[in-house]
């Protein structure tokens, strides 16, 4: 009768185990990453969500330089789960960002003369977590 191997060798799962380790050490920084990305968009989508309505408001007003006084006067949400101090203030829409790595402010800035919304940024973030049209 012939006695069949069974199981896996020492060598063999500590190679399993180094490979796994390599694979979290190189996958770990790039999720976080992500995650902080996420935080920071979530602020851009609420403040882009409020130009429509603030612009309507002041269309409806007839008067471009009369703006809502917060967001929650057009309806909208003053806070989400990163996003803290939403604030509308002619010609700019801003909110705070809280995040673990990186806080600060993101900017929108209306210009009344080209009707264009540029974003910025406070100097409290890394390049890397802002999106293109804001670095």
């Amino acid at each position: 009768m012939i006695n069949k191997q069974r199981g896996f060798t020492l060598l063999e799962l500590m190679l399993v185990i180094a490979i796994i380790g390599i694979l979290l050490a190189v996958s770990i920084p790039v999720y976080t990453d992500y995650i902080q990305r996420a935080k920071i968009y979530e602020t851009l989508l609420l403040l882009e969500g409020l130009k429509s309505p603030v612009l309507e408001f002041a269309h409806v007003q007839n008067d471009e330089g009369r703006w809502p006084a917060t967001p929650t006067s057009v309806g909208l949400a003053t806070a989400g789960t990163y996003t803290t101090n939403i604030t509308i203030a002619k010609p700019r829409l801003w909110a705070q960002v809280t995040s673990l790595m990186s806080e600060g402010s993101i900017v929108l800035l209306y210009n009344t003369t080209t009707k264009v919304w540029t974003c910025t940024h406070s100097p409290g973030f890394s390049q890397k977590y802002l999106p293109q049209n804001c670095r």
